[in-house]
């Protein structure tokens, strides 16, 4: 698309990097846009861009949080390997609530019994939530539900158990 002035004007734009000063370039030439999603790698470039405008201070790492308070629980609804192999072996060693998309769907009230099994466990941190699946469980469920759908009934119910977490004292 070309401008009023000759200049051409680029309304999206995909690119990749293969290295980490790309990843900062990528971040600096997104400074002023209103809005930039991609793979979490993309996260490397765009802290510099908040410390220009004093947004982040010099001396803060933008991966450190600040320490919280009370109980601890993590809420997993990704279904990448990495997430995969995190959930596994989190289960192995924390008390852990599976979040069905299927009895969702049934009109199953999973997010109380989600909170209710919390409630009992709370203290015995961190809690594991999850909706994480093979893809081949997403497959089947997405080709039963429709792929929207699915992803809707995991993403509010998670979102309602998140907020119920909080209420029930998780920092």
């Amino acid at each position: 698309m070309l401008g009023g002035s000759g200049a051409r004007q680029c309304r999206f734009a995909v690119v990749d990097a293969v290295s980490n000063r790309d990843l900062e370039s990528i971040g600096a030439a997104c400074a002023d846009l209103p809005l930039v999603t991609g793979g979490s790698g993309i996260a490397l470039g765009l802290p510099e861009n908040f410390r220009r405008r004093g947004l982040l201070s010099q001396h803060v790492a933008a991966d450190t949080l600040p320490a919280t308070g009370g109980a601890r629980a993590v809420i997993a609804g990704s279904c990448s390997q990495a997430t995969q192999r995190q959930v596994a072996l989190m289960r192995e060693q924390a008390p852990a609530f599976h979040v069905d998309p299927l009895a969702l769907a049934r009109g199953a009230d999973v997010v109380s019994a989600a909170l209710a099994w919390a409630a009992g466990h709370v203290g015995q941190t961190p809690l594991l939530v999850f909706a994480t699946a093979t893809p081949e469980t997403v497959k089947a469920v997405q080709a039963e539900l429709g792929v929207e759908h699915a992803g809707s009934l995991v993403e509010d119910a998670l979102a309602a158990i998140a907020q119920g977490l909080v209420a029930l004292g998780v920092g």
